[in-house]
């Protein structure tokens, strides 16, 4: 049968994040790999009050990738569907589960991705930036000089090439990070924070480190934040 990649709403488990056939996949699947059973069991129930919990199927995902994925996707060898969710928005995107769908290919098990919501691609629609010429880091170094080093580099690149250029933070690193990018980047240089996308108040602000700096900062801490840094269009 097929992995089936589920989309996970950002924030609140709402249903009408979701296409009706990600809803339909939620409601009929009885095999799922997860982050946390618990979480999982709360969207399933969010997504249909009705539905038959005891029925499904929870298998945990180790996020050190000390797991044998042929075990994991042992129902699809016979014969289920299994569906692979993260905690929020795409699995294999920012989020684990990227092992398990490598495994699958090699397997020769359907790999079936639907369509969903994404921090990342909704800060990138917002920013202003280059959505033709992007790339995700992740995690920039957590301290300095090896967090101003490698701002830096990118800020050399900028002056290159048009590329934006997407990081995210642990919440409690989000001022920090803020302010060492107020710091390091040029003053013309773009920076676009798109916080807590999908819950109630988020906000998206894009502009340049100049225009940054005459504000008060804002409040970042512990936050839901996507940062994005380039050139504005």
């Amino acid at each position: 049968m097929a992995l089936i990649l589920l989309p996970v709403p950002i924030g609140e488990a709402d249903p009408t994040w979701m296409p009706p056939v990600v809803i339909s996949y939620y409601r009929t699947l009885e095999f799922f790999i997860v982050e946390q059973v618990r979480t999982a069991r709360r969207m399933l129930k969010a997504f249909d009050p009705e539905i038959d919990i005891n029925r499904i199927t929870f298998m945990e995902l180790d996020k050190h990738h000390q797991q044998d994925p042929v075990q994991l996707l042992a129902p699809a060898s016979a014969g289920h569907s299994i569906g692979l969710m993260s905690e929020s928005g795409l699995p294999g995107v920012a989020d684990p589960g990227g092992f398990i769908v490598a495994a699958a290919h090699r397997m020769g098990i359907q790999v079936v991705p639907l369509p969903g919501p994404s921090s990342l691609m909704l800060a990138l629609m917002a920013s202003g930036m280059n959505g033709q010429d992007f790339r995700f880091h992740g995690y920039l170094p957590a301290k300095k000089p090896a967090l101003f080093q490698a701002i830096q580099n990118l800020d050399r690149e900028m002056n290159r090439y048009t590329t934006a250029h997407l990081f995210i933070e642990v919440p409690y690193r989000n001022e920090s990070l803020f302010q060492a990018f107020l710091e390091v980047l040029s003053p013309d240089t773009g920076l676009c924070l798109a916080v807590n996308l999908g819950l109630t108040g988020g906000w998206v602000r894009s502009q340049t480190i100049r225009a940054w700096k005459k504000e008060l900062p804002p409040d970042l801490h512990k936050q839901l934040c996507v940062f994005a840094v380039g050139k504005l269009l």
